[in-house]
């Protein structure tokens, strides 16, 4: 038990690494990008029309009406198999 923990001493006093100045980046300046350019992104989804919507995202639009097929088939499921049974 004794070396376990004097392993995690020595963990614990290792110092975090020294970078070079011009390696160090900004992160107040990184997160401001960031923002502006998700609300950037947001702004133009917001403005595009539905026929541009489903020029831009054809798979999104494929995946969404599978699965809206799926979930009204699976409705449709319920009520025809207790038909069936009558």
């Amino acid at each position: 038990m004794a070396m376990a923990t004097s392993h995690m001493e020595d963990i614990s006093k290792k110092e975090t690494p020294d970078f070079p100045e011009k390696d160090l980046l900004d992160s107040s300046a990184i997160k401001n990008n960031v923002i502006h350019d998700a609300k950037r992104a947001s702004d133009s989804e917001h403005k595009m029309t539905l026929l541009q919507g489903i020029k831009l995202y054809p798979k999104a639009v494929a995946w969404s009406l599978l699965i809206s097929t799926c979930i009204a088939m699976e409705g449709y499921d319920v009520c025809l198999l207790s038909n069936f049974y009558r």
